[in-house]
């Protein structure tokens, strides 16, 4: 491969055959810039950071960031009430469906999960005797 450069007079008339050295500081694929901390300020021909520091610690920042706008929009969302029919009282998080053990209790959600649990025995004895066989 010739790395050869060939320099053009106005009348485009061959000047000169420059062969440049090729050395690590013009091997470089970027040109120097800013580094992209805002903190940072330094020059760097990396393609984005100076050094590895400067990278983790962007990315927290930016981390963050992403989660305190998460928290802010959480917060700006209508609170959901209790499901117990008694209870009028509003829950922090989006998945629970009452605000405590005693209001699911009353719900009757811990006697339908033991009633379905013996249920599932039940059949699966059933099965192991072979008397619920199709």
């Amino acid at each position: 491969m010739d790395n050869s450069v060939r320099i053009y007079n106005a009348d485009m008339k061959l000047v000169a055959v420059v062969k440049p050295e090729l050395t690590f500081d013009t091997m470089k694929k970027f040109q120097p810039h800013i580094c992209s901390n805002g903190k940072c300020g330094a020059m760097t021909t990396n393609r984005h950071y100076c050094s590895a520091e400067c990278r983790k610690d962007y990315r927290a920042k930016k981390e963050k960031a992403k989660r305190t706008e998460a928290n802010r929009i959480e917060e700006l969302r209508p609170k959901k009430e209790c499901t117990n029919k008694g209870c009028k009282e509003k829950l922090e998080k989006r998945k629970p469906k009452f605000c405590s053990k005693k209001c699911a209790d009353e719900a009757g959600v811990g006697m339908r999960r033991a009633q379905a649990e013996i249920s599932k025995r039940k059949l699966k004895e059933l099965r192991e005797n072979g008397i619920h066989q199709q």
